[in-house]
């Protein structure tokens, strides 16, 4: 962790690393899960993270390249943040995870981030900006256990509604190929 190097320093500069927590061990990649009617699954390792809908992939990050399986694995143009920085740089430029990330990634307006520490030493990390695809505002809460550094809940509000996400460390990332 960034700050004084206390578990209980509040410090939204240690935020992005503890958004990293347990993806940065390969041996315990989350298991994103998006809690709607028709959920999706994204799976972030170190380097390498897919989004799965209805049981269909959807879309592969990996290696710094992004690919649209709904296209036939069609590689998208661009050097693209998988895995675990593209969850961490998603939350903290859109409030929400993502499989995959770059430069040209569209960001949120007036992005504001503050961590809180509960009574029990759970670190809560909000944010809230303004979503230009959305058209409002958007808030998020995460929780994150400053001791292992993994993310145990998350909601997101926006304009569409409320969001969940549920986080399962105890799942292997899938073997991957992708046509080349």
């Amino acid at each position: 962790l960034e700050g004084e190097g206390r578990d209980d320093d509040p410090d939204t500069t240690a935020a992005p690393r503890l958004l990293l927590g347990g993806a940065q061990d390969a041996a315990a990649p989350p298991l994103v899960t998006t809690v709607l009617a028709d959920p999706h699954h994204l799976q972030a390792a170190q380097t390498a993270s897919a989004t799965l809908a209805n049981g269909q992939i959807g879309f592969v990050c990996l290696g710094g390249a992004a690919f649209d399986c709904q296209s036939g694995f069609a590689r998208v143009p661009g050097a693209w943040v998988c895995g675990a920085g593209a969850l961490v740089s998603s939350f903290r430029k859109i409030g929400e995870p993502a499989d995959s990330w770059n430069a040209s990634s569209p960001t949120d307006a007036a992005i504001t981030e503050s961590v809180g520490v509960a009574s029990d030493g759970t670190w809560t990390w909000t944010y809230a900006g303004t979503s230009v695809f959305l058209g409002g505002k958007v808030s998020v809460r995460v929780s994150l256990d400053p001791k292992s550094g993994r993310i145990l809940a998350a909601r997101r509000v926006d304009p569409t509604g409320t969001t969940t996400y549920a986080f399962d460390y105890g799942l292997a990332f899938p073997a991957l190929g992708v046509p080349g």
